[in-house]
């Protein structure tokens, strides 16, 4: 098989069949810009259409702008129609698909085999004991009669021994002569920890801390097998790992001096990182860290990195890291998108929001359950604070729950030490499609000050109606020759800046 990286999350697979070649792009983010992130793409690409082969059918693994970005799509289908496979678990999203692609979409479901172009398709949908921003992501193995590769696309595999049985399963069920599992690894929050250190020591302590915690989870993957009777998918004959990912950066053109901190725990580190560890654990490996604008070969146990011929265009910043550097990101506290709005409106809405989205999820949580939180605090109260208006003009209000309460209610207070803070716009952009949870790029939060509500909003299901709104949202502008650097870098220009 052949596997073109083409930065971020992405691969173009080609798998040979009886007749040719079967060509599978998994997810599609291709356009510079993160929508919901407001970040940048590096590498940058571009395409030589002419010279692009052509693509069987596009997997969309969860909607994430990093991997489902509406502006990538709509240029692509301008040149060719691929089919589109999408997760049952995104699968409210078929309508906009439709509609403004007016693609053929196929609809797979959780471990259920589906025979197309001549491959074996399985997505899996794994259950984890807790909820995550990613529940929605859907796992993806692609088989021929002798070779099989897996995609983990955005979601760690749980520690569970259902997951563990069924990847063994896959790649034992035929002696297949080549398996390759596609592992991504981005290490946003290595990033984010270099970008945000107060001082070149806060640097240099916090990325110290987050290798030491990497390395752990790395040993890990090899240590729990060693006194169990569960299958262990790294003694797979013929097995080779692949590492992509680390496709994000703030724009260079609003930050460009933060290029020298971009670059904390690169792809190249991490994979000789697990191959010490693989060898310590007698484990017959072999790791690719794959390079963006290259696609390897594989046959068996052999590799080769050869050159893709269709990119027109493969612009790479140049990220380092700079321990000294004494600039890090500021952001102001203001309103992502700053207007003047119906307050008696946004009330409505957030009350409602707190009352039959936030309460439930909060009081049901089993790893950070309110009762708790609630139990543990001297006033008894859990107390979100939002302010309506903007950053020159706003009225504030505190909304709080305690065991006296039905409700989340308006607290008759001129002040209170509240455990999280909003502008109500942002809350409201968020509901309507125009942020996301990965929207924090652009948000000041007070030191000590929890997210608890942002992040509720940003689980799959719980909250489908704000994906829909989002995808929605940039399919429109997209179809009105709008990109996706005209949504990110007006928002970014005006709420971060960077200095010591």
């Amino acid at each position: 098989m052949k596997i073109d990286f083409l930065g971020h999350s992405v691969v173009l697979i080609h798998m040979p069949v009886d007749k040719g070649e079967t060509i599978i792009l998994s997810d599609c983010w291709l356009s510079d810009y993160a929508t919901g992130d407001y970040m940048a793409r590096n590498p940058s690409i571009k395409f030589d259409f002419a010279k692009l082969p052509k693509i069987d059918a596009i997997y969309l693994s969860h909607p994430h702008c990093d991997h489902f970005d509406p502006y990538s799509l709509m240029e692509l289908f301008s040149h060719q129609k691929p089919d589109i496979l999408l997760p049952e678990t995104s699968s409210f999203l078929k309508p906009l698909l439709e509609e403004y692609l007016n693609a053929h979409v196929i609809i797979l479901k959780h471990n259920k085999k589906e025979n197309l172009y001549g491959l074996t398709f399985r997505a899996f949908s794994f259950a984890v004991p807790y909820h995550t921003n990613e529940d929605d992501v859907m796992m993806l193995s692609i088989a021929s009669k002798s070779e099989i590769v897996f995609l983990e696309v955005d979601a760690a595999v749980p520690d569970t021994e259902e997951s563990y049985q069924t990847l063994y399963s896959l790649f034992t069920e035929k002696q297949y002569q080549t398996c390759v599992y596609v592992a991504v690894r981005n290490e946003l929050e290595a990033l984010f920890a270099s970008l945000e250190a107060t001082s070149p020591n806060d640097r240099k302590n916090k990325l110290k801390e987050y290798r030491i915690k990497r390395r752990d989870e790395m040993a890990y993957e090899y240590d729990k097998f060693e006194e169990s009777d569960i299958p262990e998918i790294w003694r797979v004959a013929n097995l080779t790992k692949i590492y992509i990912g680390q496709g994000m950066i703030v724009p260079p053109d609003a930050a460009p001096d933060l290029l020298e901190l971009s670059s904390p725990f690169p792809l190249s580190e991490v994979v000789s990182e697990e191959k010490k560890i693989a060898q310590e654990y007698k484990r017959n490996l072999r790791f690719i860290a794959q390079e963006p604008g290259k696609s390897v070969h594989i046959n068996g146990t052999k590799s080769e990195l050869r050159e893709i011929d269709y990119l027109e265009k493969l612009e790479k910043y140049p990220v380092t890291l700079r321990m000294d550097k004494t600039v890090r990101v500021h952001r102001k506290d203001k309103p992502v998108y700053p207007r003047k709005e119906n307050i008696k409106e946004q009330k409505e809405k957030i009350i409602k929001l707190l009352n039959e989205r936030f309460l439930p999820h909060q009081l049901s949580s089993l790893m950070d359950p309110l009762k708790m939180i609630v139990s543990n605090k001297k006033s008894r109260n859990y107390v979100i604070e939002v302010r309506y208006g903007t950053a020159e003009s706003y009225e504030t209000v505190y909304y709080g729950w305690s065991f006296t309460s039905i409700w989340f209610t308006e607290m008759n207070l001129e002040k209170e030490d509240s455990d999280e803070r909003y502008w109500a716009t942002d809350i409201i952009d968020f509901m309507e499609g125009r942020q996301d949870m990965f929207s924090t790029m652009l948000h000041f939060f007070p030191e000590g000050k929890q997210i608890r509500l942002w992040n509720m909003m940003g689980l799959p299901f719980l909250n489908s109606d704000f994906v829909y709104k989002k995808i929605q949202l940039h399919f429109k502008l997209a179809s009105q020759n709008h990109t996706s650097k005209d949504w990110v870098m007006p928002a970014i220009l005006d709420n971060i800046s960077t200095g010591s």
